[in-house]
């Protein structure tokens, strides 16, 4: 769980204080792919492995799922990336390449 305050700081008047917290799941989205190829299995349900193990992935898991997909059902699709995705879809993806479902 994140928790901070903000202070905001209001030009002649009174600084105001928010208080945020929010509860943090950690997720491929945004990670870089040196940091993914450490993690084993899903992000969400291992520690990654030390950057110098013998194990480290050649290539992070969830590239290679995204591509095989891409390649194995997407191939005739035209103009797959000229549009914005359903973010219900995109929510679904993100929770399968997070948790490996």
């Amino acid at each position: 769980q994140l928790q901070d305050i903000i202070i905001l700081h209001l030009e002649n008047g009174k600084d105001a204080f928010i208080s945020v917290s929010a509860n943090w799941m950690k997720s491929c989205m945004g990670s870089s792919l040196s940091h993914l190829v450490r993690y084993p299995d899903a992000v969400r349900n291992t520690e990654p492995l030390s950057k110098h193990d013998k194990n480290l992935l050649k290539i992070p898991k969830e590239l290679w799922r995204m591509v095989d997909f891409l390649h194995t059902y997407c191939l005739d699709e035209q103009e797959l990336f000229c549009h914005c995705g359903d973010p219900t879809t995109i929510d679904g993806i993100r929770e399968a390449l997070d948790t490996d479902t």
